[in-house]
């Protein structure tokens, strides 16, 4: 009788020992950047999940943010000749909504290390037929918000100078930067609102 209850509780064990955890390879399997845990650099750096040196993320996603802008800007201002602010708003937001949805992100898209590492870094992170034309209005908020900075530039040297004739002439790099860091402010703030809304939808289920 011993003998008979000591090998059930053997066949016990083994049985539980080799039951598999469904729940722990499903938590696995569905795992990515967002339901992970938080890992540390230096945890990072002692297992080699990062890579040492080389050109951060965030700087070559600046750059190619910048550059875009600042070339559309050089072949249609200054090789159109467009200096009206209203063309500019409109034939310059068209072209650079268009370069952005077809060139721009799809690059940032591309030096991705994961599958979308680099969504955050863009005001319409899905790939839709929409995106299109939502690229294009965004581009001309852009371009606005660029003139309008012109144009506070111009106020602003024309008191310190006292010359009233001073104008404000833009050109790609300056268009580039003011390009990129209002595209930037826009995108942390959409982010930011998007954070605390899907936030406070988890806290009421």
């Amino acid at each position: 009788m011993a003998k008979r209850k000591k090998s059930k509780q053997r066949q016990s064990a083994t049985a539980d020992y080799y039951k598999l955890k469904t729940k722990a390879v499903d938590d696995l399997v569905n795992a990515d950047e967002h339901n992970s845990p938080p890992v540390s650099d230096a945890e990072l750096k002692a297992y080699g999940a990062r890579k040492k040196g080389g050109i951060p993320n965030w700087l070559k996603v600046g750059f190619i943010k910048f550059w875009f802008p600042g070339a559309v800007y050089f072949f249609i201002i200054m090789g159109l000749g467009l200096w009206d602010p209203l063309d500019q708003i409109v034939i310059l937001g068209i072209v650079q909504g268009m370069v952005t949805d077809l060139l721009t992100n799809n690059m940032v898209r591309f030096i991705a290390e994961t599958d979308g590492e680099n969504d955050r870094f863009l005001m319409f992170s899905k790939k839709r037929y929409m995106s299109f034309f939502f690229n294009m209005l965004y581009s001309m908020l852009l371009c606005a918000l660029v003139l309008f900075a012109y144009a506070a530039l111009d106020m602003i040297v024309r008191n310190l100078s006292g010359n009233a004739e001073f104008k404000f002439v833009g050109e790609p790099v300056s268009f580039g930067l003011l390009y990129m860091l209002f595209d930037t402010a826009l995108v942390s703030v959409k982010n930011i609102a998007a954070r605390s809304l899907f936030g406070a939808k988890n806290k009421n289920v």
